[in-house]
């Protein structure tokens, strides 16, 4: 067992947000293993970094993990998705 599988089966029992590349998406994200779960947070980070390293222009737009790409589990369900602390922007008229 690798240290991050043995990490990823704490967060899940602590109620951390996972998640795993599908196969059929691999070429896609080199720099993510297929099928291995992970904390979705370190996917997340690793999805824009590779994104920035390959100067794509909307790095920073939209989320990070596809859902189309990606496998989810654990987590709070009830957020949606937003991140701790996060708020969406209020929009000007």
């Amino acid at each position: 067992m690798t240290a991050t599988s043995v990490t990823s089966q704490m967060l899940v029992r602590i109620g951390a947000r996972e998640a795993r590349l599908r196969p059929e998406h691999a070429l896609l994200y080199p720099e993510i293993p297929a099928g291995e779960w992970q904390p979705a947070a370190l996917l997340a980070d690793r999805v824009l970094v590779g994104r920035v390293l390959r100067g794509a222009s909307s790095a920073l737009h939209g989320r990070a993990l596809v859902e189309e790409h990606f496998e989810f589990r654990g987590g709070d369900t009830g957020r949606r998705g937003e991140r701790e602390g996060y708020r969406p922007r209020r929009e000007v008229h």
